[in-house]
């Protein structure tokens, strides 16, 4: 992956809250911090700590969804979800034959 120098005087650099808005699909500006400080498939998003959060550029962003899209799927760690709130098969089955 690429190193971008993030410049805090630049008309470019912005706060995670209007970098959001600029993206598809509207990522939340937690979403952002979470690339920033955990990563997503063992890429991070580059940005810099100006106060109280942090602020990236567009240059920033692009490479990192770039690196993202050319982790193979093989290299992806998947996790079991557990559904929430929802009985399994098996379970509304057994509900359904006793009533």
């Amino acid at each position: 992956m690429r190193t971008v120098v993030i410049d805090p005087f630049d008309e470019g650099t912005l706060p995670l809250a209007e970098m959001a808005k600029l993206l598809p699909n509207r990522p939340t500006p937690q979403c952002l911090w979470r690339w920033i400080t955990k990563g997503r498939n063992g890429v991070r998003l580059q940005a810099i700590p100006v106060g109280r959060g942090y602020h990236t550029n567009k240059e920033a962003v692009t490479v990192f969804l770039n690196a993202v899209g050319d982790v193979k799927p093989d290299q992806i760690a998947h996790r079991k979800l557990k559904p929430k709130g929802k009985r399994s098969a098996k379970k509304s089955a057994k509900v359904i034959e006793t009533r």
